[in-house]
């Protein structure tokens, strides 16, 4: 069972990057306050359609560690699951991590992100760094030691695609201000 509270959420993020990751305290501290790295208890219920299978799943998985992965405009549409130790009576394979299915959350319109694609403009606007990575280590990694925006896909299929959306984004935010 989990543990009950927004601080048991936080600690298991925290021993999650230091035991299993061999991150330092520093890093564990940065990842355990972000809104883009939950704990199992910190998953949000109500926040569209995925919230009640996003709690469901991570909690039967055993997931400790929870990234949200958002849509194109920033909603919570899946999510990517790190538990502590795999258990292998699960599978045939141990399985560290595992993204919520189509079945339990529906289809995202244009592709499963980490971070929060809808501050691309933002970002571009106060002229802040946005990296881009493939995979949710790295996210977390680059999320812990930049200062800017980290956008990043669960794999490398969607790199492409989210660099499509990234450029139609600086072209329209150029566009405009170039309009005023």
């Amino acid at each position: 069972a989990a543990v009950q509270g927004r601080d048991g959420g936080r600690d298991g993020v925290r021993r999650w990057a230091i035991e299993h990751r061999g991150w330092s305290p520093d890093v564990a501290e940065i990842l355990a306050d972000s809104r883009d790295v939950l704990g199992v208890v910190d998953l949000p219920k109500h926040e569209g359609p995925s919230g009640a299978a996003l709690v469901g799943r991570a909690r039967y998985s055993r997931a400790r560690v929870v990234m949200p992965l958002r849509d194109h405009d920033g909603a919570i549409c899946s999510a990517v699951c790190r538990w502590i130790k795999p258990d292998p009576s699960k599978s045939r394979k141990p399985l560290k991590a595992v993204q919520l299915a189509n079945r339990d959350v529906g289809e995202a319109p244009r592709g499963r992100y980490l971070g929060r694609l809808n501050r691309v403009g933002e970002s571009a606007l106060e002229e802040r760094p946005i990296y881009v990575v493939e995979g949710e280590i790295d996210y977390l990694a680059v999320m812990a030691a930049a200062d800017g925006l980290v956008l990043g896909t669960p794999s490398h299929g969607g790199l492409a695609q989210l660099g499509e959306i990234i450029a139609e984004r600086l072209h329209t935010r150029a566009h405009r201000a170039s309009a005023h």
